[in-house]
């Protein structure tokens, strides 16, 4: 299985995600599990691309605009999840760590390897 996490600058949340989603991979027992995360923006350093989605299962954005934007770069509706989780400008880093793993946990409660 191989996921996408999308935030605005890929900094902070999408990263953050991607260690989270790999912890929970490992801890659920879940076999050749890989993560990687990506900006929305034009001008961050890991632009989202529309000829990459092919090798994801499933591409998790952080805010529901965010869904938009990929269904405009023809990512298929099905592979993209919303987490809906507002960034640390809002708040601490802690909190959105902490929503994070709450809401990726769901996503791997059913998974088996």
């Amino acid at each position: 299985m191989k996921d996408l996490f999308v935030c605005y600058a890929g900094e902070v949340r999408s990263p953050m995600a991607v260690e989270i989603a790999k912890r929970l991979a490992g801890d659920k027992g879940i076999d050749n599990y890989e993560a990687e995360s990506c900006s929305i923006v034009v001008l961050a350093s890991r632009f989202v691309d529309e000829r990459i989605f092919g090798k994801y299962d499933r591409v998790f954005v952080m805010e529901p605009p965010f869904k938009d934007t990929l269904l405009k770069r023809n990512v298929p509706e099905a592979k993209i999840i919303i987490l809906d989780v507002v960034g640390e400008l809002e708040r601490s880093r802690e909190d959105v760590r902490g929503e994070l793993e709450r809401k990726l946990r769901i996503h791997f409660e059913n998974k088996a390897t």
